[in-house]
Formats: structure tokens, sequence, C-alpha cells
């Protein structure tokens, strides 16, 4: 749907997912639960891996950056479609953390996006 509207803006899958991230953060204007849904099936896989990569994790601890992802939308469905959110997200977050590991508080030492992905998830388990 949003492929077949956006044409004259967005014609790829990333152009999509990023302007998705624009207006989610930027503009503020998109419901957190529709985007979740939407973000929930399996056709939109690479829309949001777009849509994560283009949200700015800089400078932020991994406590503030799932708070950053999860206030733009929110997740529906069962474990496994949390599970593909945060490898999306422990991909996007590590590129981004390594850009700027030295200005990131608290320091921290992250090898793999692996090692992302088991602290966001104990981190969720927690909460």
């Amino acid at each position: 749907y949003l492929k077949k509207n956006l044409r004259k803006r967005a014609r790829t899958d990333r152009e999509v997912g990023e302007w998705l991230a624009q207006l989610s953060t930027e503009k503020g204007g998109l419901d957190p639960t529709m985007l979740g849904n939407y973000f929930s099936r399996r056709d939109t896989l690479e829309i949001f891996r777009a849509f994560v990569s283009h949200l700015d994790f800089r400078n932020q601890d991994i406590v503030a950056a799932l708070r950053k992802l999860f206030d733009t939308f929110k997740p529906g469905g069962e474990g496994q479609v949390i599970t593909r959110i945060l490898e999306h997200f422990s991909e996007a977050y590590l590129t981004q953390w390594q850009e700027n590991k030295d200005s990131t508080e608290p320091v921290t030492a992250y090898a793999s996006p692996d090692s992302v992905l088991q602290v966001a998830v104990s981190l969720i388990m927690l909460n």
C-alpha cells in the first residue's frame, strides 16, 4: 500500500523505510500501534531494516536506543516478531556505536551484532 501510494516520494523499500523514520521521529506524526502492526508483517522486513538504520542512535547507550526505537512504534505479535525486530536493531545500533564508541557513555565493548542482541533481549526480559 505504501509503495503504491508513495510513488512520487519513495520508490524502493529503503526509501519507504527512511520516509517512515523521518515521519515518526522528526515530524512526530504516525500512530505507533499502526506502525508496529505494519512492521510485524514478514513482507516489510526490508522497509523495517531501512527504518531502523535511519534512526539516530549515536551517542546513546543501549537502553536509551531501545527506548527511542520502541517510542516510534509498538510491536505487536509474538516472540518471533520481537526477535526479528531486535536483530535488525542490533545491526543498526552496532554500526552507529562503532562510529561513535569513544563518545558513548557508559563505555562498553560490543564485539558483534549478536552481543548487542543478547544485551537487548536481556533488557527487554527484565522490563
